[in-house]
């Protein structure tokens, strides 16, 4: 056989399959950019509010490393109530996204700037309203879904990811899969050094919105608490960010200093945790983590209204009970070893290599 009859009986079978043969020598293409829309509530920098003192910093930096990884091909930010106020999130996402990282060409919405209503709202005569939390958010996401499929990194409450469930069912049947930071093993109680009273937050600040999520045919992956919490990023390595001179850099470094400040206070650890920074990870790089399909369980706290009734399935809960946990009507309970496996869950990291990765990928986006 000819080397020319060779070539053309390999491209023959190239296209038969659907595809081309790399050329001699080369490694076959690069997986093209996931495409995904981030919900967040993302409030780095921001003092007061709702929440009296400073807001968390993780969800600015994910959406900035979201910006800056070429495995994303990020469709939007949609904002979110959450770590603050909606509209001063608003303007924090628009800040990082236009004026700082200069991606003009990635839109920024307005989500919902309140908790989807439980019980829901209804007309007089009980007719459910189910339009009543559409905002442009949502429709953003709605557009996004008619004729492509996308991942949704959900890195705040669940609020504008149910009312999108709830009222588009057609273009949510393209959702690849909702990544989202909640949950936790049976019987866990939240800790950190040695302090309790933790929240789900992300949960807590919307249970019916991830109960909207749970009853849907929508593909749920749950990085938990027990993951999340096991990565610090220390005071140091913030103190690098001083070393560049990009206003980028500028923003994150001074951004992050009331929070570095109010964790260590807090919680005794110099540094912070990069929560949700996990889920921009997850996204290009899932073997990193360690996850398994599991049974997800509401677990309702007894009694009302602060839940501090004996017996208690809740850990945390009782007659004890620390005030932080008085919001926390039920709890997200993530079962490997339960069924049906609705979900996926996803606990630790594959290997001290994966969490180096992780940690030493998180400030690539900053510009020196």
């Amino acid at each position: 056989m000819t080397r020319r009859a060779a070539l053309l009986i390999a491209l023959a079978v190239a296209t038969c399959f659907g595809g081309a043969l790399p050329a001699a020598g080369q490694a076959s293409r690069p997986r093209p950019p996931v495409p995904v829309i981030i919900s967040s509530d993302v409030a780095t920098g921001l003092v007061g509010g709702w929440r009296g003192g400073p807001s968390d910093i993780d969800d600015g930096f994910a959406v900035g490393m979201a910006l800056g990884l070429a495995g994303l091909d990020v469709r939007g930010i949609v904002v979110t109530l959450g770590n603050n106020n909606l509209q001063p999130e608003v303007v924090v996402a628009q800040r990082i996204v236009r004026d700082l990282l200069h991606r003009q060409e990635v839109p920024v919405l307005s989500g919902s700037s309140q908790r989807l209503t439980d019980p829901a709202v209804a007309w007089y005569d009980h007719q459910p309203l189910p339009a009543e939390c559409v905002n442009e958010g949502v429709r953003f996401m709605a557009d996004q879904l008619r004729g492509r499929r996308l991942t949704i990194l959900a890195i705040g409450p669940l609020t504008d990811i149910a009312c999108l469930v709830l009222n588009y069912p057609r273009e949510v049947a393209n959702v690849v899969e909702v990544v989202a930071i909640m949950g936790r093993r049976p019987g866990e109680e939240f800790e950190l050094k040695g302090k309790t009273g933790l929240t789900d937050f992300n949960y807590v600040m919307d249970e019916r919105a991830a109960h909207v999520l749970l009853e849907s045919k929508v593909a749920l992956t749950f990085l938990t608490f027990d993951l999340t919490k096991s990565a610090l990023v220390p005071r140091a390595a913030v103190e690098e960010l001083r070393q560049r001179s990009s206003p980028a850099a500028k923003f994150f470094y001074e951004a992050a200093q009331p929070w570095l400040e109010f964790w260590k206070k807090t919680f005794a650890e110099d540094g912070f945790h990069p929560w949700d920074q996990n889920a921009i990870y997850y996204a290009v790089n899932p073997a990193a983590f360690v996850c398994a399909a599991a049974a997800p369980t509401v677990v309702p706290c007894a009694g009302t209204p602060y839940h501090n009734a004996d017996p208690n399935r809740c850990p945390g809960h009782g007659p004890g009970q620390k005030h932080s946990l008085d919001k926390e009507a039920s709890q997200l309970w993530l079962d490997p070893a339960g069924t049906p496996k609705r979900v996926k869950v996803c606990t630790a990291y594959a290997s001290p290599a994966s969490k180096a990765s992780f940690l030493d990928s998180l400030f690539a986006f900053l510009p020196r």
